[in-house]
Order: structure tokens, then sequence, then C-alpha cells
């Protein structure tokens, strides 16, 4: 995606390193792609300037080079198609060998390498001794064994710092775009033998595991947990559902790949519960960039630009849609939710999408009578898992208000 500054600024790097960029000179090659000002602000906050004095060769006059941080081959450090995201070193310390086996990516860390876990490279099993998620490295020794082990684990995604915000399709409801913070705690693990069976499951006590990101997210307000209470409609569910909506639109807006962009899918064992929750989380739809570290990839702030075309998009999916409660069609199903789709109210994720795009309170209610009253309990659903949020997350002191 030319028009993605953090994409285009790392393959600058490539060209920068190769022949020294002019901007009016080489713009023409980019013309077709990228907006004149983007290219430019991409350049001079990214690139090393050569500047006219004290340059030996008249070609350098006026040209930008390669960050020296890129040296000494950028492209050694360049992902082809997103944002190079940190990297956690596996090291095999079998008889004392100490060798680099792998590097993983930071976002894959929580589902491969956690104390206890069966570290699979290249056909060999490896049993993680260690997992040090400042340093960051987890150290692994060869073992045989005839099972393979999952996660067991739970994931917050909390904003920690607002730099956008703007109105929602005219309405006075804002959406903001920032830094998120995803805490990831494994608390144990599943042994499963060859046939997919569990045969134990085992308690771990590692530290959360913390990254930073870029995303977007819309508190919900309370008119519209007052409507689904009415139809006893499981919130969780509905904010799920919403979640999976805007993510299955994004292609037709942005370019991504698969799992670039993720939400905090919503745990059955939690929702579905009868037992008292400490973990109440807040009504809102967080959507953010998978990769790409504090910076994030770029993906989610284009999101962010195209937010109102989405949300109709979604509510119009959904409307359209004859499934009973969710489908790959309309979105509300997802082929890689990490929870298995359990936690799903498709007439849910329609009542807050209307709600957050303004539509009419007389309208929203004739709507409301099409939908019969659910019972709660079906689903074991019995506590309250979702609370009301009110500005809990601070200012950008250059925070952009776009509308």
């Amino acid at each position: 995606d030319m028009e993605n500054s953090l994409v285009l600024g790392d393959h600058l790097q490539c060209a920068a390193f190769e022949i020294p960029l002019n901007i009016k000179d080489d713009y023409k090659y980019f013309a077709r792609d990228v907006d004149f000002n983007i290219f430019e602000s991409t350049i001079k906050e990214r690139l090393e300037y050569n500047g006219n004095d004290h340059v030996i060769d008249t070609f350098l006059n006026d040209t930008y080079t390669c960050n020296e941080k890129y040296l000494p081959w950028p492209s050694g450090y360049v992902s082809l198609r997103g944002i190079q995201e940190e990297m956690f070193a596996v090291v095999d310390v079998t008889n004392n060998r100490n060798i680099v086996i792998e590097e993983i990516e930071m976002s894959r860390t929580s589902f491969t390498l956690y104390d206890g876990a069966i570290f699979i490279h290249q056909g060999i099993s490896f049993l993680v001794k260690e997992f040090n998620s400042t340093e960051p490295y987890a150290k692994v020794i060869r073992t045989v064994v005839e099972y393979t082990t999952a996660q067991r684990d739970f994931t917050d995604v909390d904003p920690m710092l607002i730099e956008a915000v703007k109105a929602v399709n005219g309405t006075d409801l804002p959406i903001f775009f920032g830094m998120l913070e995803t805490t990831i705690k494994v608390f144990g693990f599943l042994k499963i033998d060859k046939w997919g069976k569990v045969i134990d499951a085992v308690e771990t006590y590692n530290p959360p595991f913390c990254y930073r990101s870029k995303g977007f997210w819309i508190d919900i307000p309370e008119k519209c947990l007052t409507y689904l209470e009415e139809k006893c409609i499981n919130k969780a569910a509905s904010i799920h559902a919403a979640e999976h909506a805007i993510i299955s639109c994004l292609p037709k807006y942005i370019i991504t790949g698969f799992n670039e962009i993720k939400t905090e899918c919503k745990a059955p064992e939690k929702e579905f519960s009868s037992r008292t929750t400490e973990r109440i989380r807040p009504a809102r739809l967080l959507i953010y960039d998978s990769k790409g570290g504090p910076t994030g990839s770029g993906l989610s702030i284009k999101a962010f630009e195209n937010v109102d075309a989405i949300l109709k998009t979604c509510l119009s999916k959904i409307v359209e849609c004859e499934c009973a409660n969710g489908c790959p069609s309309c979105g509300v199903s997802l082929p890689n939710c990490s929870e298995r789709n359990e936690v799903l109210s498709k007439n849910g994720a329609r009542i807050i999408f209307e709600c957050i795009l303004g539509t009419d309170d007389e309208i929203l209610k004739r709507i409301l009578k099409l939908y019969p009253l659910e019972d709660p309990t079906l689903n074991g659903s019995t506590i309250e898992t979702i609370k009301v949020v009110h500005g809990t997350v601070k200012y950008s002191p250059n925070v952009k208000v776009l509308e």
C-alpha cells in the first residue's frame, strides 16, 4: 500500500541506499500511487538530508539518503509488504549449545513460547525452559514427547493514549485513535496427544507479556446497553459480533493481510460463566494492529479514516444477510476467531451499529420490536462482564481533533 507512510518510508530507505533521492525529480516515479505531500513528508521525516553545502559531488546536492539505523543493508530490516515486528530469539541450550535456531514475531510469542510449552522447529520437539519477555529470548532444550501443548490465557487490550479523535457519522459520538497496550497472561496449558485428546492440564506462573501498538475504539453509549438489556441480549456477545463485522469489512477499504488487524475476542468460559469475574471489560468496540510495535503498522489509522463507510457497510451486511446468528457472509463469524465464534449475537451487533451511526430513536424502537426477548440463562450467562466507561484514557499533548 503506497499510501501507508510507514510501509512507504521503509521501502524508500532501500531505494535511497542505492541512489540518493531528490524529492522533485523522483516524484514522477510515484505520482500515480502517492500524493506529493505524503511523499515529501515521508522522505523529510524518515531519511537523512545531504544538503547543498559542503557536498563534494554535485550529484548529491539537495538529496536524501538512507537513515544510518538501516545500515549496512536496509533490505535486511524491511519487510516486503508490512512493518517489521520486534523478534524473539529462540535459543537451543541443549548440552550447552546456545544456538539461535529461530526468531518469532512478537505477536506470536504468547501462542508458542511460555514455560513448559512444546516448541516445534523443523519437525523436532523442544521444551521451553525459560521465557524472558524483556530481553527478549526463550531458552529451549531438545526433547522427545508424545504430545503437543495449547496455551490457556487471557488477553486484555486497553487504550493508553488518544492521538486523534473525530465524530462518528456526523453525530456527537466520538471515535478515538491512539496507542494501545496488549497484556497477555498465560496461566496454564493443555497437553494434547496425537489424536487430539487432552491428557493433562498444567498451571504455569509466567509473568504477563505486554506490547504496544496502534488502534481505534468507540465507547458504546449507555442508551445502547439499555436497549440490549431490554431484550436480554448478551452485551459481550453483541460487542464481539460487531467487532468481527468491522474486521470482515476492512479489506474493502484498506490493504490488509490475514490476522494483521485484530480485536479482543470474548471467551465463553468467562462470558457464559455463573461465577463472578474480576475482569469486567469496558463497553467499547476496539480494533488494533497486531503488528508494528509502538508505531503500529499503519493499517488501523487508515481504517480510522474510513470508519463511517466501514460501519455503514457492516450494518448493511448484517441487515441483508438471512442467517440466524452470524456467518462469514455478514462477517459476524470469522474463521480466525481465537474463541471459536462461541460468544456472538448478530441481533446485538445490529443494535450497536444502529446506535453509534445515529439511527433515530423511534426507528430503533421499531427495529427492537422485531426481536424476541432472549433467555440469558440458555447460554449460562448470569453475571455482568461489561461496564460503561467515561473518559478514562489520557489525551496526547499533540492530539488531533479532526471533527
